[in-house]
Parts: C-alpha cells; structure tokens; sequence
C-alpha cells in the first residue's frame, strides 16, 4: 500500500459527530466534523509542535522502527505490510504522541466501523476485558519438558509463569513484544493467539467515562513504552506491560476459589488446562454416583485436563446436570471452565460437543450465546461506546 493509499484510508474525517466526555463530570461534549480539520495519519507534526519529551521518544522510536524494518526485510516484507504508514516519522509519532495513538487506534476504528450496534445511544455502553495467556517456545524442544518450564519459570519470576500475556479489550488486542513497540490489532481476523491456554475474563467497562478512561490509559502506557523502555524478559516483559495497565485500568486479576491455586500453579510453570474438583464436588459426586451413566468417567477422579473444547463442553455440561453451578464453589469454577473454553477459541479450534439428532448433528456448546461453535464472545465481538468518539488531534 502506497503513503496516498493509506492517507486515504486513515484520515479522520467521519460523517458522524465526534463527542468527547469529560471524564470528572461525566458530560459529554459533541462537535460536528464539519468544524475540524481532516487529520491524516501519514503526516508528521513539525518538530515545534513536540514536547521535548515527545521529541526524544520519537527519536528512540525511529530506532527501534529501524531495527524492526531490518528484520522485516529478511522476511522480504515492508513496515507498511504489518499496518505502518511507511513515513518513519510519522509513524514514530504516531506511536509516541498520546492523542495521535488514541486517534489512530481507537478513533478511527471506532469512527470507520459498519457495526451501528457498537455505535448506538438506545443500548448501555459496556466492553470486556480480557487475559489472553499463550505458551512460548513452542518451537524449541526444551520448552516440551515440564521440568524446564518449571526451572524456566523460577528463574523469570513472573506474574503468569512461562507464558505470553496479552489483553483483550473489545476488538483490540494489546501486546508488549521483543521488538520493544506495542502491538496493538482491532482487525479480528488477527487477534487470534496461537497456543493460547487461558482467555479469562477481567471485568467489563460499563460507562462510556470508564472506556473513555481505558482508551487514555493504554495509550499513555503504550506511548511510554515505546518512548522509553526497552523488552527484557526479566525487568521489561510483556507481564509488566499488562499488569500496568490492569492497575491504571482498576482491574485485577481473579484471586477467589480455584483462581488462586491455578495462578499459583501457573507461576511455577504449569501449563496445562487443569481443572481440580472442589470440595462441594467432590461431596455431590459421593452422593451421585452411577447417577448419569453417560458421565461415569467424571466419577472416577478427582481432577481434569482439557486439551479439547469438546471435553470443556462435556464436564460444563455434567457440572449443569448435578446443579454445580448454582454453589457458591460452583460460582467461581464458572469463569476458569469459560477461559479454558475461549482459548480453544483463540487458537481457532472453534468445534465443540455435537449430539447427534437423527441424521443431523446439534452444537452444544455450554460457553457459548446459543450452543452454535461460533457464537462466542471472541468469534462475536460485542461493545457498545454509544456516541463517544475519540477527535483528531488538533496542535497549532
């Protein structure tokens, strides 16, 4: 894609008015586009326009762009194949100036997408958030033994063990890589994550101060990274990045019931989908045994591994028939069985259980809006911003 092709895909001129809401009163402003100017993306500011601070990040910026279009030439690609504009500095600013990232991430996206529900004033503005959890070193051998996961883990002394830690907030995905710049994808075709073992649920922005606030946070820690830090698995990584904006966002991860045990299980390089029985099940079981004979096999243990989402679908649904989920332990299982459910989703094993009804086969798919495979929170992205919109920047 050529600078005038992209300049004609993202500038910033919209038919539809651009609201900014004050985020102590929560009154919200609207100006017609009418009145500002048409913001192209592709252009950088004079350099009098920048803070100093701004200026040297941008300086850094170009650097470590540099660096990332050297290895994107081996792999015979250009920086505007992977959604730069191809002007360095602009793009360097762009990553770097606070309210030309916003625009570029949020406001256009926002601005430009045919989804009107995720645009309308007669629905409450909501949008989740969500961990995306992924193995790493898939493709070096060592990482297939569980004693060197474990070591590994140790030693990196990190949040979530040995993996890749990401957040998904509506249709962006966020990520800190090696390359020192922040990732972020709103196309959802790309925010699949391959290997992923865990998409658990944050919590859900349900005002539009609270996405308003989100959308300025990350793009202030995102700024700040690719202005000043530099990836280091040890001080720098992608944990840090993500823990940073869960407490700029008021967001923690789960620590209640079987949570706790499994973070804690994941920092010392446990991996695996592994669910372990409660207390309350372990009674129910004792009381319900030869019960359901189609569900014998979930008698006989104690603990599970998923490495299917059909297994994940069968369990929820052996769970639902013994009223598990009505327990106050069965509450809090709830949300890890759906994370481990929506991993499968993001590696895009999207089949669930089927049963078989006469010649045709039924989805049921416990997690799921209506049963169907696809009709998922990932697969079917769901927001609303109402008629906030993110305005242009405007520097003289």
């Amino acid at each position: 894609m050529n600078n005038s092709a992209f300049a004609k895909l993202y500038s910033g001129s919209s038919s539809q008015d651009i609201t900014s809401t004050n985020s102590t009163s929560g009154q919200s402003t609207s100006t017609n586009t009418t009145d500002i100017v048409t913001f192209d993306v592709t252009k950088p500011f004079p350099s009098k326009l920048l803070t100093q601070e701004e200026g040297e990040g941008v300086a850094k910026t170009t650097q470590k762009l540099q660096e990332y279009q050297k290895v994107l030439e081996e792999m015979g690609k250009l920086l505007q194949e992977v959604g730069y504009t191809g002007n360095m500095e602009a793009d360097a600013q762009n990553l770097v100036c606070v309210d030309r990232h916003k625009f570029l991430n949020f406001g256009l996206v926002i601005n430009k997408s045919p989804r009107q529900e995720r645009k309308t004033a007669t629905r409450p503005a909501a949008m989740n958030v969500k961990l995306i959890l992924s193995l790493l070193g898939e493709n070096d051998k060592l990482f297939s033994f569980g004693l060197f996961r474990r070591v590994a883990a140790g030693i990196a002394n990190t949040e979530f063990g040995l993996t890749h830690a990401s957040l998904l907030i509506g249709q962006w995905r966020i990520d800190w890589y090696n390359s020192s710049i922040v990732s972020i994808r709103s196309n959802e075709s790309q925010i699949f994550a391959k290997n992923s073992i865990a998409a658990m649920d944050l919590g859900n922005l349900r005002s539009v101060q609270e996405i308003e606030n989100a959308f300025n946070q990350i793009s202030k820690i995102a700024c700040e990274y690719n202005a000043t830090k530099v990836y280091d698995r040890k001080k720098c990584n992608c944990h840090h990045f993500v823990k940073d904006i869960m407490k700029a966002l008021n967001l923690q991860i789960p620590e209640k019931g079987p949570f706790k045990q499994y973070f804690k299980a994941l920092k010392k390089g446990e991996t695996r989908r592994l669910y372990k029985y409660s207390a309350t099940l372990k009674g129910l079981v004792k009381t319900k045994v030869g019960f359901q004979d189609k569900y014998q096999q979930y008698y006989k243990t104690d603990e599970i591994e998923f490495t299917e989402r059909k297994q994940v679908d069968d369990f929820a649904w052996w769970l639902n028939s013994l009223d598990y989920f009505n327990t106050e332990d069965g509450k809090l299982d709830f949300p890890l069985l759906k994370g481990f459910d929506r991993s499968f989703v993001m590696n895009r094993q999207n089949e669930g259980l089927s049963i078989g009804i006469g010649d045709e086969n039924e989805e049921k798919c416990f997690f799921s809006f209506t049963g169907k495979f696809q009709d998922d929170s990932i697969n079917r992205i769901q927001y609303n911003v109402q008629k906030y919109r993110v305005p242009p920047p405007n520097r003289k």
